[in-house]
């Protein structure tokens, strides 16, 4: 282990701090993901709830990772 790697943290304090490229690529593909989810299965709500709180919920947790 490289003495340059750091521990990925996870709070409330680092709400406003950058998140790391790769926690930002998996927020954004979760909320790209289920938004195309939803709009494919137009027809059932169901879906389209879980797919969308799933999105939403993807993208929020990310934010608190430092």
């Amino acid at each position: 282990m490289s003495i340059y790697t750091k521990k990925t943290e996870f709070g409330v304090n680092g709400y406003y701090k950058p998140t790391p490229a790769k926690f930002r690529k998996v927020g954004d593909a979760l909320l790209v993901g289920s938004a195309l989810v939803s709009t494919q299965f137009g027809d059932n709500p169901k879906v389209m709830l879980i797919t969308q709180i799933a999105g939403i919920l993807g993208k929020f947790l990310t934010n608190f990772f430092h």
